[in-house]
């Protein structure tokens, strides 16, 4: 995994986080359950997350910023959606499987560990072991190794939704 801290500048936060505020009235989403495409990834977790797409205007600025820090070139296409994360939503280990690169770029303003919503990875060297960390703002984790990852369920107690923006490589 890869992690970039301020992979997103105030500005295109700002930018994505209106984008996402615009969608969240439309009949826009979709239920992942029925989307998802990897076997058993809600294993464990009972909760639903809600996707929509990006707006172009987003996705290009998005594009423009991976284009900075990784070869994104040998990519046939490139899927952003925002995720918005219900109480009880969480994935089951799992290390998307179908694509050649995976991302997630966190949006929230605050988040509480308490609340779980936790980014947990197996260690390569003890992998026996996991590591975890909490949505940071403008945070970017980067699966280009096919590592192995889950989300940790979302408490209901969680005062705001878990937001985040997911994209895929292939």
């Amino acid at each position: 995994m890869k992690f970039y801290k301020d992979f997103l500048s105030e500005e295109l936060y700002q930018t994505c986080y209106e984008d996402l505020i615009s969608k969240l009235n439309s009949e826009d989403w979709k239920y992942t359950r029925l989307t998802w495409s990897e076997p058993n990834v809600t294993n464990g977790t009972t909760g639903s997350v809600l996707s929509s797409s990006v707006s172009d205007k987003v996705q290009n600025l998005i594009y423009d910023r991976f284009s900075t820090i990784v070869d994104i070139s040998e990519y046939n296409s490139i899927k952003m959606e925002y995720y918005i994360w219900q109480p009880y939503s969480g994935l089951s280990l799992h290390d998307d499987e179908g694509y050649g690169m995976a991302a997630t770029i966190y949006l929230n303003e605050n988040w509480d560990v308490d609340y779980g919503g936790m980014f947990m990875w197996k260690d390569s060297l003890e992998p026996e072991l996991f590591k975890a960390i909490p949505p940071i703002k403008k945070m970017m984790v980067l699966n280009d190794e096919k590592e192995s990852h889950m989300v940790s369920t979302i408490s209901p107690l969680s005062p705001s939704l878990r937001s985040t923006i997911q994209v895929w490589f292939t």
